[in-house]
This record gives C-alpha cells, structure tokens and sequence, in this order.
C-alpha cells in the first residue's frame, strides 16, 4: 500500500538497522492471529503546532490486502495511541497521512484525530503529494 519502490532483503536490513540502532525510532511489527501482518514506527514529532510541546507521530503499515476493512486498523490505532500515551508522556500524537488515503484518514478520524493543517510534500519516489496533518489530544 506504499508508494516505494519494493526493497531487496539486504535493502530493509540495512534501513531498519539504521533506525533501530540511532535509537530515534522504536520499531515494532503489528501481530494479528500469530502473524505479522504489519509494522509501526514511533517517533518524536519535530515541527511545532501551538499549544502542544512534547508530540509523537508513528507511521503504520498493514500489508495484507484481505484484512482491510475489517476494523483491525481502527483497533491498532487505538493500541498504538494507548501505548504511546501511557509509555511516551506525551501531549499529542501527530499522524501525516497522503490526503488521497482517505481509507486511514476515516480510520484515524474514527480515533479521535482532528485535521489541524495541511500542505504540499513529496512522497519517498519524490511525486509532490498533499498530506494531512492529524491531531489526537484526547488521552
């Protein structure tokens, strides 16, 4: 469901090592009926948004097409942003999704994630996309 181009093994080993060992990013795979079906990253968000000092964003990743819309990404979300709340001390949690990814956009909005901005970015292949900044400060 991601834009990137597919990676060789020795490509992912070499990216994710990189981020476990920078120790800027916690890494964790999303487990459903014993099998890894997915990943997150956690990570502190750097921008600022007023009002808020000490914000979080994670990306998410479910890669297999037969457990879509079923309602296991409303229920990883609401895992996550427990996790983070309870383990991170956070204010917020900060999700950026493509707006053209209107399936998470309606999964996190379910979630309590307000839109508070958006703008023009570039995805990883360099194609300018509009991407939505969404909010939850509901914890």
């Amino acid at each position: 469901w991601f834009e990137q181009r597919k990676l060789s093994f020795n490509e992912i080993v070499d990216k994710y090592q990189k981020k476990l060992l920078s120790k800027k990013q916690d890494l964790f795979f999303i487990i459903y009926h014993r099998k890894k079906i997915g990943f997150v990253q956690i990570y502190q968000y750097n921008e600022k948004i007023s009002g808020y000092n000490n914000l979080y964003e994670y990306d998410l990743f479910i890669g297999e097409p037969e457990l879509i819309s079923k309602g296991i990404g409303t229920q990883v979300v609401n895992y996550i942003d427990d996790y983070i709340y309870k383990n991170y001390l956070c204010d917020g949690i900060v999700l950026r999704p493509f707006d053209r990814n209107k399936r998470a956009i309606r999964c996190y909005e379910k979630c309590n994630f307000k839109r508070v901005n958006e703008y023009i970015g570039t995805d990883t292949l360099g194609n300018k996309e509009k991407i939505v900044v969404l909010l939850n400060v509901s914890r």
